[in-house]
């Protein structure tokens, strides 16, 4: 099955814009000594924001920890797997955040080519993959992190 998400010019700048200024594109580890995986995010106390990206967008809403007094109740919508890689293709010619734009052209221009679709890693491509991650780490705000 080959994912269809189509966004309009217009659609595909705003989304941009939320993602430029509320989002983050990352690499995540599910579990302790898993791969990572891209993901693009936007924690917002605007549900009606998050809805918006998920009817143009997909992916997924939650909850997030409750909120502290007098705090709005914050959600996460996330976005990953080829929906990310579909919407992402898509909004970063409106990407203006200069890491954002980094970490997206990394991600469509080099993460297929380290990550084998068997999910069999060689010990080359596991360099590979360790290589890509470090300069994907590297752009950073906060610079590289440990796991």
């Amino acid at each position: 099955m080959v994912l269809q998400i189509i966004l309009s010019p217009t659609e595909a700048a705003y989304i941009a814009g939320i993602i430029d200024g509320e989002g983050s594109i990352s690499l995540i580890r599910n579990c302790k000594g898993k791969n990572r995986r891209p993901e693009m995010s936007v924690t917002n106390t605007s549900l009606e924001l998050l809805q918006y990206l998920h009817s143009k967008c997909g992916g997924r809403i939650r909850t997030r920890s409750p909120p502290k007094q007098n705090q709005n109740q914050p959600y996460e919508w996330k976005c990953t797997g080829g929906r990310l890689f579909c919407v992402l293709s898509q909004i970063a010619p409106f990407l203006k955040e200069r890491n954002k734009v980094k970490r997206a052209a990394l991600l469509l221009n080099e993460y297929h080519g380290v990550t084998p679709r068997n999910g069999k890693y060689t010990p080359e491509v596991l360099i590979n993959k360790a290589m890509f991650e470090s300069k994907f780490m590297a752009l950073s705000s906060r610079g590289t992190r440990a796991c």
